[in-house]
């Protein structure tokens, strides 16, 4: 199990009329604090739309004498 936890979605998706199953998973860049387990028609977003975001930046500044 990642430090952070896991976030899985899994479900089926018609595409050029063929059944077709998804599986999506991912570590977030913080930890997951809470469990949802839905089973309906879409994906529930918006609890880890927040965790994607990363609150630390970094930048390279390189300068040449010529």
């Amino acid at each position: 199990m990642p430090k952070n936890g896991l976030c899985v979605f899994t479900g089926e998706c018609i595409e050029n009329n063929k059944l077709r199953r998804v599986a999506i998973d991912f570590s977030p860049c913080r930890p997951v604090n809470n469990f949802l387990y839905s089973c309906d028609g879409s994906f529930h977003l918006d609890d880890v739309k927040n965790l994607l975001n990363v609150e630390e930046a970094y930048g390279f500044m390189i300068m040449d004498g010529k």
